[in-house]
């Protein structure tokens, strides 16, 4: 599996704890020390803050997301990568609709054999809603 491929996976595994309304689980696929640097908010440090972050999105309605890795460069211990993501919410009928887009970019760490994420930085291709 390239590298770009091994990236990709590891995003999947990101969005499908979004899925699952899984804010920890979703935070487990960052490093200990990792930093998240969300559009328009102060930096967050760690685990605990990055879940707090994401139990917050999952909070107001979003139920998946989609991670769409465009470009990787790296070895087998670290790896940037760029790409887009989507966010999701659920209709009453039951249907998601995007309700936000952007790119991002990631550093990534290899950790006993995981890709894990280091840093992670993303902005809106539209300004969020006052």
């Amino acid at each position: 599996m390239s590298l770009k491929e091994q990236i990709q996976h590891a995003q999947y595994a990101l969005a499908e704890a979004f899925c699952a309304g899984d804010a920890e689980l979703a935070a487990a696929h960052y490093t200990d020390d990792a930093c998240l640097m969300p559009d328009g908010l102060p930096s967050l440090h760690g685990r605990a803050a990055i879940a707090n972050f994401f139990a917050g999105a999952i909070a107001h309605g979003i139920v998946s997301a989609r991670f769409t890795t465009e470009q990787v460069d790296g070895d087998a211990t670290q790896a940037l990568e760029t790409g887009r993501c989507e966010l999701f919410a659920a209709l009453p009928n039951g249907e998601r609709q995007c309700v936000d887009d952007g790119r991002y970019f990631v550093a990534w760490r290899s950790v006993d054999g995981e890709w894990r994420i280091f840093r992670d930085m993303f902005n809106r291709y539209k300004p969020a809603a006052p």
